[in-house]
């Protein structure tokens, strides 16, 4: 296929999301990556789907709530809907069960400042479905195993959390029913001239009428080479799988890092945050970081045996938001990036959002504050 009606660039999850509504909508598709689908941080993520709280998708300078930042917040909730709805019949139609399930938060409280701030968030939090209540009296808390090393902690109902590789595979399948063709295609050269548009590696050259760019925090490596510069930077994080206690873990245990036993039976601890840097070397520092603050919510998971130590990228923008839009005057080369740690919770929704911008040839999106154009600085 190498004059395709849009290639999207780039196999993770907003790629592939992205692609299987373009195809949906009668769009003739070529899906392009390097490696195979999810290869990166979409495929090593702990797969939370978590609307109110914050985290390393949004703990920014400016975000010093425990909640959801304001301007997170239509996007996030609706992205939530979406998955809510969307699940079963995603799973029936890959069949690829994706583990999708719902486990109560256990949110640390540890100063009086923080309970403030949860006391004014509950409220809204029951308001939205999310059932929550403070517990101050270790005597009414369900698992001994959890330090008293806090004021409190928040009981919050309704987070979900899924497989984020099983489902990106999900995605992948779908996206072959439904007529997208993968390549494997390691990009090196990207143009734009009066000629079109020019995708190339060492081998093939495809012209396609559209691109979408959906490389993550490698954004800039193909849009630099058409003189555009994007506020997109690689988050790095490291994340810890440790096996479980011979007693399940219940909840999500949610502080200064997140812990979850899933279905794999693995207890996921996450992840640590290292600014604008693409070294992917696991590191002893990060390793111990993790266990040591596992350990101040959970004093024992010090003796429980390392399984797994992971590395990821996450695409950070200044506002944590995700970034989607044309930046080319003629809407033919479009970008579905950014996000931060919330690439997956906001899947369904951008791939939804930019097909209906790309059908209506439209640079305005329906949710403030996503427009690339606001992070182009040259």
């Amino acid at each position: 296929m190498n004059n395709p009606e849009i290639v999207v660039i780039g196999a993770g999850v907003f790629g592939l999301s992205t692609s299987y509504n373009l195809s949906l909508n009668g769009y003739e598709v070529l899906l392009i990556d390097k490696s195979f689908p999810a290869s990166e941080a979409s495929g090593k993520a702990m797969g939370r789907l978590d609307p109110i709280l914050g985290g390393v998708g949004s703990t920014l300078e400016k975000a010093n709530s425990l909640g959801r930042p304001d301007d997170q917040k239509e996007l996030s909730e609706e992205s939530f809907k979406l998955h809510l709805n969307n699940h079963k019949d995603l799973i029936k139609s890959s069949m690829i069960d994706y583990d999708f399930q719902s486990i109560p938060t256990l949110q640390i409280i540890h100063s009086e400042n923080e309970l403030t701030q949860l006391i004014d968030l509950i409220p809204e939090w029951n308001q939205k479905g999310f059932n929550s209540k403070i517990i101050t009296d270790q005597n009414e808390f369900i698992d001994s195993r959890i330090s008293n090393n806090h004021i409190g902690l928040v009981l919050i109902n309704g987070v979900v959390f899924l497989d984020s590789f099983k489902f990106c595979q999900s995605l992948f399948k779908t996206c072959e029913i439904s007529g997208v063709k993968f390549e494997n295609f390691d990009v090196t050269t990207f143009s734009n001239t009066k000629n079109g548009i020019e995708i190339r590696n060492k081998d093939h050259i495809i012209r396609p009428k559209k691109v979408v760019i959906s490389t993550g925090p490698w954004t800039n490596f193909l849009t630099e080479q058409i003189g555009v510069s994007i506020d997109i930077k690689p988050l790095k994080g490291e994340m810890l799988k440790v096996e479980p206690f011979n007693e399940p873990l219940e909840f999500h245990l949610h502080g200064k890092v997140s812990i979850c036993q899933k279905l794999d039976n693995l207890l996921w601890i996450g992840a640590t945050k290292s600014n604008y840097t693409f070294n992917s070397k696991k590191t002893k520092t990060a390793q111990d970081e993790l266990i040591h603050l596992a350990s101040e919510i959970i004093p024992e998971i010090i003796n429980n045996k390392i399984v797994d130590h992971s590395v990821c990228f996450r695409p950070m923008t200044p506002d944590a938001m995700p970034a989607i839009g044309p930046i080319d005057a003629g809407k033919n080369i479009w970008i579905a990036s950014g996000g931060g740690g919330w690439g997956i919770l906001h899947s369904f929704n951008i791939g939804q959002e930019i097909t209906r911008m790309i059908k209506k040839n439209t640079d305005i999106s329906r949710f403030s504050g996503i427009n690339v154009k606001r992070l182009i600085y040259n």
